[in-house]
């Protein structure tokens, strides 16, 4: 005997059932692809930012260890005319590395030559106990001098021409110990 209104039939179970409408489904689909969407972005912004980061700090390194121009030491002619600047150009190679440097003679506020040079002084800096500075009538002679370098001579002419030479060409004496 069936009773009017009651199934013996089971619904089809290979299709979910759903209590929601159509819309409503599709409206938690995109709140949770909204969701997504967020954290997505999130993650990115968080990314970049920190490559942002990180590109700076690198930038700035570089530029201080390469580049940054120090004043380490000036001399004035006798006649005040004249002025040359030594300059530290970045930082010396880490650990025991050379130091980049510059010579520039001014007259008054304009340039009228420049000379860059290494120094190799076990990894020490460009300062002023490195040169020794010489005015002469028509040019100003600068000695250079490192631990690990013979000692460089460099004329800077009031006209703008430079000369340069090494000193002296002898080998530095090696001194060996047997223990």
């Amino acid at each position: 005997m069936v009773m009017a209104g009651c199934s013996n039939e089971l619904p089809d179970v290979s299709e979910p059932v759903s209590i929601l409408t159509t819309e409503e489904e599709l409206n938690l689909q995109k709140k949770g692809y909204g969701e997504m969407k967020k954290i997505m972005k999130f993650v990115l912004g968080f990314v970049a930012i920190a490559f942002i980061i990180i590109a700076v700090f690198w930038g700035s390194f570089a530029y201080v260890s390469n580049y940054k121009i120090t004043k380490a030491d000036t001399s004035v002619s006798p006649d005040g005319i004249y002025e040359l600047v030594l300059q530290a150009v970045g930082e010396a190679d880490f650990p025991f590395g050379s130091a980049s440097g510059r010579l520039v003679l001014y007259e008054g506020k304009s340039r009228i030559s420049q000379v860059d040079f290494e120094l190799f002084d076990d990894g020490g800096c460009i300062r002023s106990s490195i040169w020794e500075v010489t005015w002469h009538e028509d040019s100003v002679e600068v000695i250079l001098s490192g631990d690990e370098q013979f000692d460089e001579q460099i004329v800077l002419f009031f006209d703008g021409k430079k000369e340069r030479k090494q000193l002296t060409d002898e080998e530095p004496v090696k001194v060996e110990t047997n223990y």
